[in-house]
């Protein structure tokens, strides 16, 4: 019997929180959420060590890319790769076959695009602002607010029937205005005494970038060499801004850039 529920590339398309793949693993019948997670970024790792899985730890689901494990610990996976680059999406339910191993949760599967013998592309943006906002009736003005989630993607043949590409790049950034922080007046900066600047109020601002790439040749009619790229930076600028710290005794902080490379040699025989 099989256990697993298969995701097409079209419901990939629909809606998703974030536009994090894992979002559509919440809704696999079986699957529950074990933690207090409300919400999903297109990074956020937190959709596959969330999971329940049938009744399993959370911690011992498998998280696979391209048939690779990509999970490091506690059933957290590496990266999470773009809605845009993968192809195929499936969650494997407890009990399975023999050919899954490492786990006694469940297993979630993600096969990245390879590219086709005609040119494909996409591209999206999503965008919060407050000048989208009304001013709340007892504020004096509105806070400053900026969120800005967009991508791309292109697909397509290096050399057809032989080579393909297929590659995305996706974007996060928030920027939010907190209540109650404020910088220290311009005549007071560099001494030991602070007063609030009312006009210049501190902000918490973060972002995300990163790509996925793959190439895809086919060597020999029963043997295909596959290699997958990504690359990942953020930062989380001005982190632990709070109402009795001025921001610019803040420090920023940036990771990245992160790498993850994944090389698959497979090699079949045809059957007559």
């Amino acid at each position: 019997r099989d256990w697993s529920s298969d995701v097409c590339s079209s419901d990939l398309n629909t809606p998703l929180q974030g536009r994090n793949m894992f979002a559509i693993a919440w809704s696999v019948p079986g699957v529950q959420i074990a933690a207090s997670v409300t919400r999903l970024r297109p990074f956020d790792i937190a959709g596959s060590t969330s999971m329940v899985i049938n009744g399993g730890r959370r911690g011992q689901n498998d998280a696979q890319v391209d048939g690779v494990t990509a999970t490091y610990q506690a059933g957290s996976i590496s990266f999470v790769p773009s809605v845009d680059s993968v192809g195929e999406f499936k969650v494997v339910t407890n009990p399975f076959d023999g050919q899954f191993g490492f786990t006694t949760g469940g297993v979630v599967q993600s096969v990245t695009r390879s590219g086709t013998n005609q040119f494909h592309g996409s591209g999206y943006e999503y965008i919060r602002n407050d000048n989208f906002d009304a001013r709340n009736f007892f504020d004096r003005r509105k806070a400053e607010f900026r969120r800005n989630q967009f991508g791309v993607s292109l697909g397509g043949p290096i050399r057809k029937d032989k080579v393909w590409f297929n590659t995305s790049f996706r974007a996060w950034g928030n920027q939010e205005e907190l209540a109650g922080v404020y910088y220290n007046k311009p005549e007071l900066r560099g001494t030991r005494f602070f007063q609030a600047d009312t006009t210049n109020p501190g902000f918490a601002e973060a972002w995300v970038k990163d790509s996925t790439s793959r190439v895809a040749w086919q060597a020999t009619k029963n043997q295909k060499l596959t290699g997958i790229f990504t690359l990942q930076r953020s930062c989380g600028c001005n982190n632990g801004l709070s109402a009795v710290r001025a921001p610019e005794t803040t420090v920023d902080f940036q990771i990245g850039p992160g790498l993850l490379d994944q090389v698959n040699w497979k090699i079949g025989r045809a059957h007559v």
